[in-house]
Parts: structure tokens; C-alpha cells; sequence
């Protein structure tokens, strides 16, 4: 992915916290401002327009049943017939559309009272109920023909109900014209159909084209998730235009020496944990986690491998093929009790440390204290082979533990990874090989949340000791960490007598999307309490510490066939959806353009 696309990608993060702020208000509060806004807005532009509150009773019939009441009575009509099984528009979203269209309206009404008091010829509070008419129409009909899964008709029907019953209440409730208000509502509406259909056929067109799959059905099972957190609308959609790849995964299980059942277990996959939410494989770490040891009654570490975007599962289902092909991996008698101490290589802004567990090498990457995304997936192929000059195995971590801006890794950031690591490879590959001894331990983070950067998945903590040496390996379920972060964990690690660790997270994005945030989430360590953090950190090491005990080791790789979003499809979806933003709101404009003009020409014929 060039550096233009990863840019433009994370452009779009505006746009995807805004349609996760929609989800929040209840339906309570929703029909509460509803009646607030109408209110208030209304006795504003009635008070702009007579200078006193003289028209303080027109002001409440207009706020209340000409605006408010219309879509208490609509919405759950439409609601209960037009809109029964949406997967997307429930009543409380039916409300939140009409609480929009009504401060739309309101601003034509404010908008007309000033108008009024200029022309005389405007008519208010008529005219102005007209103008925002004409501005929320296109607003409402684009919202539902582009969210609802329902028909033409119900969607229809669904977008003029509360608008005809709001026209029928001011024609009578201020005597106006049954002509103008009936051609009103046809014009506007009219416009407005036009508009949906133009941009919702030419999205159709263009997205096939590019993605092969309907955008509207994309969009709509991506409102499902975000919203609703349901992934299955749209992991239907990645399934017809997935990619299958080879999914490589080490498994190491440790165990005390002499012992049949294993204490702990570290999945190393180049699977990533995304897209978001619980889409495809950003529960993945949590699922392995929980399933093996539901299996074996180990503690499981499921450290970021080495992968991208490309790599994101596309359903539950792909997850359960990885989660079995691991659990058939496990069990295996191949124990070995040797060990090496661990290595450290630095190379420019990169930092390698290597241990190896008898055949298999286990590399963690980082750019600490510099930022850090993902590795890309050539790097570790290029790494994988260099480490087969010297093992039979090679499990590679992307630690993901630095980040205060995101980028893209240049071509130096590459280089230095590529070079300190194969450098710590060669490093590890002359280390005496001694018995070790292990401890491991896992803590909830219950106190920390999701909204917070902090995954279910906990803290796992591995220590080990080779001779002399002991190192620690700290797993922390979060997408990255807050830059600096990593530092102060190792100095701790060092005060509790660890000479050398590295600190990681799982890169899970069960935490992406469910809040207003300048990357999207919360890296962990950004939103939550550091000493209180530190605190669990110091706890889980301590208690790993005191579980110290003669290890051996197994460790074992296989390849699972998975379907993917794929590089090219990810970068192209990535692409279409900040494209359809754009698409929408600058289109809009020019139709809201057309609209007034109509409304003017209307009200210079009337």
C-alpha cells in the first residue's frame, strides 16, 4: 500500500466517527429532542420575526403539531409496516433522522423569519416551512435509499409519510394553500428521488467496478456492525470477493519439565486482527485465546505477527479453521529442554531481540520510542527465510507497541528492520543452548474498556531463565501502544531484576470504531490511568515470577488455507468508502442548490 492510499485511509476517520456517533442517543432522549428542538427552534424564529413573543402560541401549534408530533405519529408507522425487518432502521434510528430533518427545518424556518422581515413578499412562517422543506428532503430520502434494505416502495413511503403529514398540518393549521402546499411536496420530493437515484445508481456502477460486490449492501452491513455491532451483513459481502492465501501460524507450548499438560502457549500468526469491531478477524486473538484455553487450560499469548491489512479474515467462519488447525497443532510430544538467553540488536530506528526455545527462534520487532505500524508481509517472508539459514522454525512478532502519529513504514524503517533482525538471528544462532526454566501469568484488565484502547484478552506475562538471564515477554490485548509506554514497562522490568524484555500487544481491533478518537481508538496507555496500568504490569510479572519452574519447550508450523480481504481489494474498499463520503456530501450541496432555486421559482409563480 503506497503512502497516498494509507493517508488516504486514515482521512477517513472522521467520517467514521461520526456514523459511530449516531448509535449513542436511546430512544427516549431521541423523542425528547425532537420536542426540544422543535419547541425552542420554533419560539427562536417566530421571536426573530415579530421582535416580541406575541406569537408565542403560533410558535408552539408549529413547534408542536406541525413538527413534532407528525413524526411521533409517522415513525412508528413506518416503523411497524414500511421498515419491519430492517436490519438497520429501528425505530430509535426512524427518530434520529426525523430529529435531524427538524433542525433542518428549523434552520429554514429561522432562515425564512429573517427573510420575512427583509421581504415582504416572503411569506412567514409559510414560505420558510417550504424552504426547509425543499433543504431536508434530499437529506431524508438519500438516508433511507442508501441505509434501508427494504423495497422501493416501503423506502418510498418511508421518506414522505412524516413530510405529507407536517405539509398537511401547516396547510391547515395556517390557512395556506393546498395548491402551493401540494406542489411543494411534489417538487421537492421529486428532486430529491432524482438525487437518490442518480448517486445511489452511479455508486452501484462505480463500486461493482472497483470491488465487485454492491457498496449499498456494503455500506449497510458496515452500519450493522458499527451500530449494532452485528458482523454478519457484511462478512456475507467479503466472503463473495475474499482471496485465499496461505495463513502461517507457530505454535510454541510450554510446559514444566516431566509434565503431560501445558502451562502456556504463544500463537504466532501473520493473520491481522482487523478490519474493526467484531468484523472478520478482529476478534481472532480473543477467540484463540479463549477456545485453547478452554482446550488445554493454558495461559494463551497471541502476540501481533507480521501482517497488514491484506491479511484481515473475512468471517467467524475463517476464524474457527485457524482456531482448529492451532488446537490440532498443539499436544505434540516433540518437548525439548533447551534454551538460549535472549538478544538484542539495534539498527537505526529498529530494535530486534531473538531467544530461541529448542529449534524454534522467537523475534519481537519494534521502532520504540519512534512510531510503528504494521510490518509489511514481504518484509517477513524475507525474514522467515533468513531465519531457516539458522532454525527450523522462526516465529516473528511485530511488537506494535509505538505510536503517536500514524504512518506508513518508509523504506529506512524497512531497511533497519530487516537489518537488526537478521543480525539478532545470526546473534541467537551461536548462543550456548542451556536448560530453562519458565513462569507464567495472566490478569484481566476488567477495569480498563474497549472505549479505553484495552481488549478482554488481559496481560499475559511470560518470564524466562536461561543461566543467569532472566527476560519477559509482556502481551497486552490493545492495538499499539502510546509512544514511550514500552520505556518505562522495561524500566520497571529492570527494577523487578528482568535484565531484558519487550513489551507487545495483540493489535486487536475489537477497539477500533466504538469511539471518538484522533487515530480511530485509543492506543493503550492513551486513555486509561498509567500507574494504575503499571500497577497490574508489576502484578503479572511478580506473579509469573513466583511461577518459575524447569521448562521444556515444542514448538510446531503449519499453513492454513484462509480467504482474505487481500491487499488490492482492502486498499480499493479502503478507497471507495472515503470516496463515497466525499462523493455525498459535496453532491448534496449542488442538489440543495437546485432545490432552493425551485422553491424561489415557486414562490415567484405563487
Amino acid at each position: 500500500m503506497t503512502e497516498k492510499h494509507y493517508l488516504r485511509i486514515k482521512a477517513a476517520t472522521p467520517y467514521y466517527n461520526f456514523v459511530r456517533k449516531i448509535a449513542f442517543p436511546s430512544l427516549k432522549q431521541t423523542v425528547l429532542a425532537i420536542l426540544l428542538v422543535d419547541l425552542v427552534g420554533s419560539i427562536l424564529a417566530f421571536r426573530l420575526y415579530s421582535g416580541s413573543l406575541l406569537g408565542l402560541p403560533a410558535a408552539l401549534m408549529m413547534g408542536l403539531l406541525v413538527l413534532a408530533f407528525p413524526s411521533i405519529i409517522s415513525d412508528p408507522v413506518v416503523d411497524r409496516f414500511a421498515l419491519r425487518r430492517d436490519p438497520v432502521f429501528n425505530l430509535r434510528r426512524c427518530f434520529a433522522l426525523s430529529l435531524f430533518s427538524s433542525v433542518v427545518l428549523i434552520g429554514g424556518l429561522v432562515i425564512g423569519a429573517l427573510a420575512g422581515k427583509m421581504f415582504h413578499t416572503f411569506a412567514f412562517p409559510g414560505d420558510a416551512f417550504y424552504l426547509g422543506v425543499f433543504i431536508a428532503a434530499p437529506f431524508r430520502c438519500v438516508t433511507i435509499f442508501s441505509m434501508s434494505s427494504a423495497d422501493r416502495i416501503s423506502k418510498a413511503f418511508s421518506a414522505v409519510f412524516e413530510p405529507f403529514l407536517s405539509l398537511i398540518s401547516v396547510s391547515l393549521l395556517f390557512q395556506l394553500s393546498v395548491e402551493k402546499s401540494s406542489l411543494v411536496f411534489v417538487a421537492s420530493f421529486l428532486i430529491s428521488f432524482a438525487y437518490a437515484a442518480l448517486i445511489l445508481t452511479y455508486l452501484e456502477k462505480m463500486g461493482m467496478g472497483r470491488i465487485g460486490i454492491s457498496p449499498t449492501q456494503l455500506f449497510r452491513g458496515f452500519l450493522s456492525s458499527m451500530l449494532d455491532k452485528k458482523s454478519e451483513l457484511i462478512e456475507r459481502q467479503l466472503e463473495k470477493i475474499s482471496s485465499e492465501q496461505d495463513l502461517n501460524t507457530t505454535v510454541l507450548e510450554f510446559r514444566q519439565k516431566g509434565s503431560q499438560s501445558n502451562s502456556a502457549i504463544l500463537v504466532v500468526s501473520n493473520f491481522h486482527p482487523g478490519p474493526f469491531l467484531n468484523v472478520g478477524s478482529s476478534i481472532l486473538p480473543q477467540v484463540m485465546q479463549d477456545s485453547l484455553a478452554e482446550e488445554t487450560n493454558a495461559i494463551i499469548g497471541v502476540p501481533h505477527g507480521i501482517s497488514g491489512h491484506e491479511m484481515n479474515l473475512v468471517s467467524q467462519v475463517e476464524n474457527q479453521k485457524v482456531v482448529e488447525e492451532v488446537l490440532k497443532a498443539t499436544g505434540l510430544q516433540d518437548f525439548q529442554s533447551i534454551a538460549t538467553k535472549l538478544v538484542r540488536v539495534s539498527s537505526g530506528n529498529a530494535t530486534a531481540s531473538c531467544q530461541v526455545f529448542g529449534e524454534c527462534s522467537l523475534v519481537t520487532i519494534t521502532l520504540s520510542p519512534n512510531d510503528m505500524e504494521d510490518i509489511p508481509l514481504d518484509v517477513g517472508s524475507r525474514l522467515t527465510f533468513t531465519g531457516k539459514k539458522f532454525f527450523r522454525e522462526t516465529a516473528l512478532i511485530d511488537a506494535h507497541n509505538s505510536i503517536k502519529n500514524a504512518k506508513i513504514l518508509d523504506d529506512k524503517d524497512e531497511s533497519d528492520i530487516v537489518d537488526s533482525t537478521e543480525k539478532a538471528l545470526e546473534k541467537a544462532s551461536a548462543e550456548p543452548r542451556s536448560p530453562f526454566s519458565f513462569g507464567v501469568a495472566r490478569v484481566s484488565l476488567d477495569e480498563f474498556t474497549c472505549e479505553q484502547g484495552i481488549g478482554p484478552g488481559g496481560l499475559v506475562a511470560l518470564v524466562v531463565k536461561v543461566a543467569e538471564q532472566i527476560s519477559a515477554y509482556l502481551i497486552v490485548d490493545g492495538n499499539n501502544m502510546k509512544s514511550g509506554l514500552r520505556e518505562r514497562i522495561l524500566q520497571a522490568m529492570v527494577e523487578m531484576g528482568i535484565q531484558c524484555g519487550e513489551v507487545m500487544t495483540t493489535d486487536t481491533h475489537v477497539v477500533n470504531g466504538i469511539t471518538s478518537a484522533r487515530l480511530g481508538y485509543h492506543p493503550v496507555g492513551e486513555a486509561i490511568d498509567d500507574d494504575a496500568f503499571m500497577k497490574k504490569i508489576k502484578s503479572v510479572i511478580s506473579e509469573a515470577k513466583k511461577n518459575l519452574c524447569e521448562g521444556e519447550i515444542s514448538s510446531n508450523s503449519i499453513k492454513t488455507r484462509v480467504k482474505t480481504l487481500g491487499s488490492a481489494l482492502f486498499k480499493n474498499m479502503a478507497e471507495l468508502i472515503h470516496y463515497i463520503s466525499r462523493l455525498v456530501v459535496f453532491s448534496i450541496i449542488p442538489t440543495i442548490i437546485i432545490s432552493v432555486i425551485v422553491f424561489v421559482l415557486i414562490m415567484i409563480r405563487s
